[in-house]
């Protein structure tokens, strides 16, 4: 439902006093973001207002989307109300974590495994010394 504010502006030197009209909440349930735990906790939130989002084993949350969340002065892993529309969830996606340990091993094998992303293949060979 659309909700109605009224309300008077001053005039004064020629100029009105400033007015705001408050954003609408997010009253809704947000979509179930894939790889993530439930978020149905959040619904209802106020504009502006953030409710975390704790990626499954495996994945993570990008940190590109980290510091997009930032400018609105509450830095969120989750899901925030109005990021991207009036009224509307906007959230991060849990994508899968690079591989960060158990690179190749064993004697003489030599690789540049460290941080390889998900569904990528590094490459290893093995020393002949």
């Amino acid at each position: 439902g659309s909700r109605e504010l009224q309300g008077q502006a001053l005039c004064q030197a020629r100029r009105y006093t400033p007015f705001q009209c408050p954003a609408p909440p997010c009253t809704g349930i947000p979509e179930q973001i894939a790889n993530a735990g439930d978020v149905t906790r959040c619904a209802g939130m106020d504009d502006g207002g953030g409710c975390a989002v704790l990626c499954g084993p495996g994945y993570a949350i990008p940190d590109a989307v980290l510091s997009l969340n930032q400018y609105r002065s509450k830095p969120t892993l989750g899901l925030v109300c109005g990021d991207a529309a009036l009224g509307q969830f906007a959230g991060p996606r849990c994508s899968a974590d690079s591989c960060r340990s158990s690179p190749p091993f064993g004697l003489h094998v030599v690789h540049g495994c460290d941080e390889t992303p998900s569904g990528q293949r590094c490459h290893f060979s093995c020393d002949a010394g």
